[in-house]
């Protein structure tokens, strides 16, 4: 059977707080070395087509790509779940939604075959893959769904919703808690998933991958790395909310130090925080891609995407090696 494969989680070998600089002549110098060491990781890993960026504080240094590739639009697979959280955040600071909203109150008169033990499950247990849903049934029906653009959150969210969750509270990641976010965003919002999280995350040329965009709220975005780059910069940067106060947003433990909030993997130290994510997709013969998003407590900054399915120690691999470029 042909199976997607999404990286569930990669530990990133994040930096301690041992390091600070000022900005200076030396911040291209920076970038360029942390440039070579994503084209070494991409020669060695296989990577004939890439898109690289690399930042500093919000301001974009470089931008390059493999075989001519730095501007094209790349699928972005399970960094899209940034995307669906950011929008649900927003709606939560509109008074559009809530974290302790549950998912009887939200979907209940639309998913009448909801399990009694699921209708609890509520907005921030989504966000963080603790709602203790399992096991994941988008993974063998993606491969059915590859190629359509038809929208299957709701679909995903009536097979998740018909099982009673098991031990909620814990960290399982889950495909399935992005669709039922995507619907609770159709409810809350009276309008579509894609025309709702595009203008309130501020995405102006992304769009759905004519390949698996059925499964945006979880995995099916596209866009240039670039763009991807400054959605991160402005939800995930040194100034932005949640970089300033993530206690203030619903978060689990991963173990290491390490949570995971608002779609991204997250560590604080001395009062300043990280955010990155891997994704991936593996179609044999069909679709091989996957995206890296970093942004360092320092201000530093990396996406990538790149056209290879690869196990999660050459992924662990990419950040063991731009860690290295950046600050050693």
């Amino acid at each position: 059977m042909t199976l997607a494969k999404f990286c569930t989680f990669c530990l990133s070998l994040l930096l301690c707080g041992l390091f600070a600089f000022d900005v200076d002549a030396a911040d291209m110098q920076r970038a360029q070395k942390v440039e070579a060491a994503w084209q070494n990781w991409a020669q060695e890993n296989g990577v004939t087509q890439g898109a690289f960026t690399v930042s500093f504080k919000g301001e974009t240094l470089i931008t390059s790509g493999i075989s001519g590739n730095g501007q094209r639009p790349f699928e972005i697979a399970s960094l899209s779940k940034s995307i669906t959280a950011t929008c649900v955040a927003l709606l939560v600071d509109a008074g559009k939604l809530g974290y302790k909203d549950t998912v009887g109150e939200l979907l209940g008169a639309r998913i009448p075959n909801m399990h009694p033990e699921a209708q609890s499950i509520t907005v921030a247990q989504l966000l963080t893959h603790s709602s203790g849903l399992k096991p994941d049934a988008t993974q063998a029906a993606m491969a059915q769904w590859y190629g359509t653009q038809d929208m299957r959150h709701w679909q995903a969210s009536r097979t998740a919703l018909a099982r009673a969750p098991r031990r909620s509270g814990k960290f399982r990641y889950n495909n399935e808690n992005y669709a039922i976010l995507g619907a609770m965003v159709e409810v809350a919002t009276d309008a579509t998933y894609l025309k709702t999280c595009k203008s309130r995350t501020g995405l102006p040329t992304a769009r759905l991958s004519s390949r698996v965009g059925g499964n945006a709220a979880w995995g099916g975005w596209e866009m240039p790395v670039a763009e991807f780059a400054r959605f991160h910069a402005r939800h995930y940067g040194l100034q932005s909310s949640f970089a300033q106060r993530p206690g203030a947003y619903p978060s689990v433990n991963v173990g290491g130090g390490i949570r995971y909030a608002l779609g991204m993997f997250h560590r604080t130290s001395n009062g300043q925080s990280s955010f990155w994510h891997f994704g991936s997709y593996c179609f044999p013969d069909r679709m091989n891609t996957g995206a890296y998003a970093v942004t360092w407590f320092t201000g530093w900054a990396v996406t990538v995407a790149y056209n290879r399915c690869l196990e999660e120690k050459d992924m662990l691999s990419l950040d063991a090696a731009l860690i290295k470029a950046a600050f050693r």
